[in-house]
């Protein structure tokens, strides 16, 4: 996924390093919350690339497609009221939750009146439709063009053995109207071919390919604003480079020299040397609690810095994980933020437990 814009989905003036299921309520931020759930003493670390496919809670309109229906040209889906932008939830009380699916549901209910309910910024709206007899292919159609999902490739920080979850990406997925809702997700084994450099005002980008889409790794249980987080499956440890690293907490991190865990080719991840510019204790619970700045003249060389797709990527000081990249700014791509490693642990042992439960 992408390193979060402070601008892209978060439009401020970064690039987040993104691109995905069950609404996941992570428990608000905050010392009370974080005394209830124990800090490990070491993680499985990885900085592997992962691909993620989030499946969310009804399909997101992009766009409409008018057709011709007995000689008249028709939009349905325009003309009906439905935004782009809308997500579709239901249709005649069916749930939607992939294209397939919509598609399905009207193109059996022939000529009438559909009854759909959408979301649109955060409020269920019902809207009729009426369904037309598409001339160049025969199917009753509404003429919407819909995602059905999110996907993107990402970098998998850590595995905590202890309760079988592993944490990504360090920020969450969001879409035009927050972060993505998740119906269903998966994780699946990924390489790198290439790595298109970032420049001020420009953000670079990893390029891969889902090497095993078909071997499911993991099940994401949560997106929240501290990554994604869910259970793995029997593969999981077969399909990423897993490391035990002993845990630093925030009160130990500090500034100076420290390395990142990332992969920029193939499926390994490498050491890259960075410095801590700036460590905000008080923003332990954020996901910008450290400043970071790449020093490495051979990240340097091949990504130009920070850039989309590493994410996730493990930050290392003085033998400990101590935190993840989640943002690299705009303006100057060798430098960007990070979460402290104990606000993923916190939230992903609380999803796995509730998981449990």
């Amino acid at each position: 996924m992408r390193p979060q814009k402070i601008k892209y989905s978060f439009k401020k003036s970064c690039l987040g390093l993104l691109l995905l299921f069950f609404v996941c309520s992570c428990a608000s931020r905050g010392v009370s919350a974080y005394e209830t759930v124990p800090m490990p003493a070491t993680l499985m670390v990885s900085g592997s690339p992962v691909g993620i496919r989030l499946d969310g809670n009804g399909v997101t309109v992009l766009g409409f497609v008018g057709f011709m229906s007995d000689g008249t040209f028709v939009n349905p889906g325009l003309h009906g009221g439905i935004q782009a932008g809308d997500c579709i939830l239901k249709v005649n009380g069916t749930a939607v939750h992939t294209s397939e699916e919509l598609r399905q549901v009207v193109s059996s209910s022939e000529n009438g009146l559909l009854s759909v309910i959408i979301r649109r910024n955060g409020v269920e709206i019902t809207r009729s439709i009426q369904v037309y007899r598409d001339e160049e292919n025969g199917e009753y159609r509404i003429g919407v063009w819909v995602r059905d999902g999110v996907t993107g490739i990402g970098t998998l920080t850590f595995f905590d053995p202890e309760y079988s979850a592993f944490a990504a990406l360090g920020h969450g997925i969001s879409g035009e109207n927050g972060l993505v809702s998740v119906e269903s997700g998966r994780i699946c084994k990924v390489s790198i071919l290439d790595a298109i450099p970032g420049r001020p005002g420009t953000p670079g980008e990893l390029k891969g390919y889902f090497s095993e889409p078909n071997q499911i790794a993991g099940f994401v249980c949560c997106n929240c604003d501290c990554g994604i987080m869910g259970t793995c499956t029997d593969c999981f440890c077969h399909a990423f480079t897993l490391q035990a690293y002993p845990v630093g907490l925030g009160e130990q991190v500090h500034t100076g020299k420290a390395y990142i865990l990332s992969t920029v080719c193939g499926d390994t991840p490498e050491l890259y040397e960075i410095t801590i510019t700036a460590t905000l204790k008080d923003k332990i619970y954020d996901t910008k609690g450290l400043s970071i700045k790449v020093t490495d003249s051979r990240l340097l060389e091949k990504t130009g810095g920070i850039v989309q797709g590493m994410s996730g990527s493990p930050i290392i000081q003085d033998g400990c994980i101590v935190g993840a990249v989640t943002h690299v700014t705009m303006k100057d791509p060798t430098v960007g933020y990070g979460i402290y490693i104990e606000n993923m642990i916190l939230h992903t042992r609380q999803v796995a437990g509730k998981k449990a439960a």
